[in-house]
């Protein structure tokens, strides 16, 4: 054993790897390269860093001296997740974590099984579906503000500091035990359920942040009261949501700005030629205009680097801000994903099939947390993280050991007291 691997490290240090000439950081060590900083500083920052200094396709060391690609190009990301159907498949090591945490399921299944799968599945998660949806997120919603009520009447007062990912975890395991939709296994379920509680806690997070932009959210929504009271409901629908363009700009930039799903694995099942939507100069100063792939070549596809995009999302893109679609400002030159050009999703025959219900309760948490409460930010929140937990989380620096955290502080609306 010892001969065979001294064998594969000569073997690594003296064959070139296929990826020589593309710009990347140099490897911090032979045993893990660059994974370290990749998958231990907090979600984002790396590629981040790689993306401002070598661009949108980054080479980069992975275990044992070998080399892999992190990808935040457009044409490229399309190539790998839509136009080759299963030339890049799941990689191999992401599949058995899915049988890990949900089975063999959707998340696990490959080729013709995934196809057969996720055609099954597929009418559960349509639009007229999402709608049956909407009354258990709003009711939820409801419920836990209920409970918030309750402890600041305790208190005397009339605010208190809520720890968001506690509440809202267990607001979203009541969504779907009132709705029981019998498609997804439970742990399809839970996983469901985690990234999105954490996508509303980000919500959250920023509207706290930007009182702003808050008031214009609660603004829109008490207009569209009155519209439904002037039509005799009092229930918002689905179609409500989507016509109130400020909540629809606002869920977008959420998706965008923090998506909690971090990375997509795809290994290339074939020889390969990936396309790129803007030359790269490689290190030998070659133009390089597309990069040959040989058969087994994993990479990453970057979606935190990929949503914030200059050439799709503007100059501005390592800012939060809606505006940027009420505007219409974001490219689709290149179209990628199920829902607003962003990788958020994924893209192809592995996108997600849940991203309607993910949106639609995004939108309802959002409208009934603002019409019953002002959101305002705490001194923790200056140490708050983008921590990799399978799913980005929110956490506090110096406390890791507590989990979750992002405490706000929730005052009840004057037509509340």
């Amino acid at each position: 054993m010892t001969l065979l691997l001294l064998l594969f490290v000569a073997w690594r240090l003296t064959t070139p790897s296929p990826f020589w000439n593309i710009p990347g950081p140099e490897p911090k060590s032979f045993l893990l390269g660059n994974l370290g900083e990749l998958l231990q500083k907090p979600v984002g920052l790396a590629e981040f860093e790689w993306q401002k200094t070598y661009g949108d396709v980054v080479r980069f060391g992975a275990a044992l001296g070998t080399d892999q690609l992190m990808i935040a190009d457009p044409k490229a990301l399309q190539h790998i997740l839509q136009s080759s159907g299963y030339g890049w498949r799941k990689s191999p090591v992401r599949r058995e974590m899915a049988r890990l945490t949900s089975g063999k399921g959707l998340a696990w299944a490959d080729g013709d099984v995934h196809t057969r799968q996720r055609k099954i599945m597929l009418p559960g998660f349509r639009a007229p579906e999402t709608k049956f949806f909407v009354p258990f997120f709003i009711s939820s919603a409801e419920a836990m503000c209920s409970v918030w009520k309750a402890a600041i009447a305790k208190s005397g007062s009339q605010s208190d500091v809520f720890n968001f990912p506690d509440y809202i975890s267990r607001a979203t395991l009541d969504a779907i035990g009132q709705s029981e939709e019998p498609l997804l296994s439970r742990k399809n379920f839970d996983f469901w359920r985690t990234r999105d509680y954490h996508t509303i806690c980000w919500a959250m997070y920023e509207l706290a942040r930007q009182p702003k932009l808050q008031a214009k959210l609660r603004n829109e929504i008490q207009a569209m009261e009155e519209t439904i009271a002037d039509r005799g409901n009092s229930d918002f629908t689905l179609q409500d949501f989507e016509e109130m363009p400020l909540l629809v700009a606002m869920s977008k930039e959420t998706l965008r700005y923090y998506p909690v799903a971090i990375h997509l694995y795809r290994t290339a099942s074939e020889d390969d030629r990936l396309p790129l939507s803007k030359p790269i100069v490689g290190k030998s100063g070659k133009i390089i205009t597309e990069i040959p792939i040989p058969k087994g070549t994993q990479v990453i596809g970057s979606i935190q680097a990929y949503n914030r995009n200059k050439d799709i999302f503007g100059e501005d893109s390592f800012e939060f801000n809606p505006n940027r679609w009420i505007e219409g400002r974001v490219q689709t030159d290149t179209p990628l994903g199920v829902y607003a050009n962003l990788a958020t999703f994924a893209s192809g025959m592995r996108s997600c099939l849940g991203w309607r219900f993910t949106v639609a309760e995004l939108q309802a948490f959002i409208v009934v947390l603002l019409r019953n409460f002002q959101l305002e930010s705490t001194p923790k929140l200056a140490g708050i993280r983008r921590e990799s937990a399978l799913t980005m989380v929110p956490t506090i620096e110096g406390e890791l050991d507590k989990g979750s955290q992002l405490p706000l502080k929730v005052t009840l609306l004057p037509n509340n007291l």
